[in-house]
């Protein structure tokens, strides 16, 4: 148990935990093209839309989430294709500006359109330094312990992150997290006493995060729990006064 302990608590293992999420959604490199991957892909590569243009407005960082327009003309094209049921509302609208993330999609395609490995390559580099960033954060929050180096190691293996690994198109979900924990470390820092930046430049990653996914706005909900716990006049101080006044 000590050796155990010894390893969970070495300044190191935020790392060793990034490179174990690593081996951990490698087989996520052979599983191609699914789901939205698939719409992603005819709107990028011509011969995979086989003539149709109906997918190519998916291009571009302002449209690559830009499902259905709500033109009747284009869904009705996409149900006689298939890729769409024939019940489907002719006016429906699904479109998510997600601006960052769209560029990681512009970028596997500007790189590597036919080979989906290097696509999941992109999403395993982007979940290790979630991973790193989220070790961080609790040896921030928990000082450099065994406790923090075991929350870390839970977090890599959680296999609630096989899904947004393994889907290119769901890749948005872990962006918006590397910059919404990276948002919360600089915060968690400055309001312990770190340099006056980390302030402004925690808001800035925190747009980024808002910029990447819509699920961004969660982090408000820990920058709440933050400032409740750690900021000036936080129950935290107010308990220990209390514990004073009562002596």
């Amino acid at each position: 148990m000590t050796r155990l302990t010894h390893v969970l608590g070495s300044p190191t293992f935020p790392l060793v935990a990034a490179v174990l999420a690593l081996l951990i959604a490698s087989p996520s490199l052979r599983s191609g093209w699914f789901l939205d991957d698939v719409w992603h892909r005819m709107g990028h590569v011509p011969t995979a839309a086989r003539g149709s243009d109906d997918l190519t407005s998916m291009r571009g960082p302002m449209r690559a989430y830009t499902f259905l327009d709500g033109s009747p003309d284009r869904t009705h094209r996409l149900m006689d294709r298939g890729l769409l049921p024939w019940w489907a509302n002719p006016k429906v609208k699904i479109s998510f500006w997600r601006p960052v993330s769209a560029l990681a999609v512009e970028l596997d395609y500007a790189l590597f359109p036919e080979r989906p490995e290097f696509m999941h390559a992109q999403s395993m580099v982007w979940f290790a330094a979630l991973v790193l960033l989220v070790g961080l954060l609790f040896r921030s929050v928990m000082g450099v312990t065994w406790p923090a180096g075991l929350a870390v190691l839970l977090y890599a293996i959680d296999d609630g992150h096989a899904t947004p690994v393994a889907w290119l198109a769901n890749r948005h979900a872990i962006i918006a997290a590397v910059f919404a924990v990276a948002s919360l470390l600089a915060y968690h820092r400055w309001s312990q006493g770190g340099r006056r930046g980390l302030l402004p430049l925690s808001w800035v990653l925190f747009a980024l995060a808002l910029l990447s996914s819509e699920a961004g706005v969660v982090s408000l909900a820990y920058f709440a729990a933050f400032a409740l716990l750690f900021g000036e006049g936080t129950l935290a101080e107010q308990e220990c006064k209390g514990g004073e006044v009562g002596q």
